[in-house]
């Protein structure tokens, strides 16, 4: 018998091919489909931020890139931003809490999305503050 992992579909499952011989020595399989737990989704994303920042630039100082377990669990980039991932509805939540009064925030199925765009985050707090004004 052997068993591979084939790529999912979907986020919150993993396909695992287990295949056989037969009677005849043909082999047979079937694709099983197992649950992913959220905790290792946000390790996954945790090891790709480390890794796209391994040059150990000015961004990676600030990075706490800790998990936090809770009834769902939470990955936190810094002090104000984290991703959770809402195994419900199969979707990762990505917050910025910039003020008591100001939350940018993300949902989305696609890891890679999530990973441009906690990207693009990292990148911009090691850059010049910006000042916006608003348009009257």
């Amino acid at each position: 018998m052997s068993v591979r992992a084939v790529p999912a579909e979907s986020a919150a499952v993993a396909d695992v091919e287990v295949a056989q011989r037969d009677l005849d020595g043909q082999m047979n399989g079937a694709i099983l489909r197992f649950p992913i737990h959220s905790e290792a989704l946000l390790v996954k994303l945790s090891d790709v931020v480390r890794s796209r920042i391994a040059d150990g630039g000015p961004e990676r100082n600030h990075l706490l890139l800790l998990m936090s377990r809770g009834p769902i669990s939470r990955l936190w980039i810094d002090g104000v931003a984290y991703v959770e991932f809402r195994s419900d509805r199969s979707t990762y939540h990505f917050a910025v809490e910039a003020d008591a009064e100001t939350t940018v925030t993300l949902e989305t199925t696609d890891f890679e999305t999530l990973v441009r765009f906690v990207m693009e985050y990292v990148a911009g707090r090691s850059s010049e503050p910006t000042v916006l004004e608003a348009a009257p």
